[in-house]
């Protein structure tokens, strides 16, 4: 028997229990436990991405935590439902903006500092200054742009003066001066 079809069946025996009077605060504790243990899931989704077999997980979770509490009463019902709907946006929310600050996340600082890609404008000639070592591709500083560039076969040491020998479609060829 799968995982969730047993969860599915929990939540239904608990349902009814509760409905029949007995052990309601057993529902609840089990309602706000799966409750927790969806917000747990959606916010594992964000930092493991599974593609959804996560996500799946916890939605099960939090049905089943709203299918317990109406077990107990429409209103404790109606609070998990509501409950559900914002607890989830909001984990998922702080869960990317924690993401951010792990390394996990290219920085947006780190994607601005980025060589700009695509067909040079500047001609042959031109020189400007080796940001990183060009072993051989590497990026350079031309007039406050920062390009990809590859050299010519030589090995440029960060912080070299370097002058384009060659503009292949979007190919920059450098070398040092």
């Amino acid at each position: 028997m799968s995982p969730l079809v047993l969860l599915a069946e929990v939540a239904a025996e608990t349902a009814e229990d509760a409905a029949s009077g007995e052990g309601i605060a057993t529902a609840i504790a089990i309602a706000i436990g799966l409750l927790l243990l969806a917000a747990g899931l959606f916010f594992l989704e964000v930092l493991l991405p599974s593609f959804g077999a996560i996500s799946v997980v916890g939605m099960v979770a939090a049905t089943g935590a709203v299918i317990i509490a109406f077990g107990v009463g429409s209103t404790m019902g109606f609070v998990f439902l509501v409950g559900t709907i914002v607890l989830v946006p909001t984990v998922v929310v702080l869960a990317m903006k924690l993401l951010r600050r792990t390394p996990l996340v290219l920085a947006p600082e780190a994607a601005a500092e980025r060589a700009e890609e695509g067909p040079p404008d500047f001609p042959v000639g031109t020189r400007g200054v080796a940001l990183t070592s060009l072993r051989p591709s590497g990026t350079v500083l031309f007039g406050g742009r920062k390009v990809s560039v590859v050299t010519a076969g030589d090995l440029v040491d960060k912080d070299t003066m370097v002058e384009v020998v060659k503009v292949e479609g979007t190919r920059t060829v450098v070398r040092p001066v």
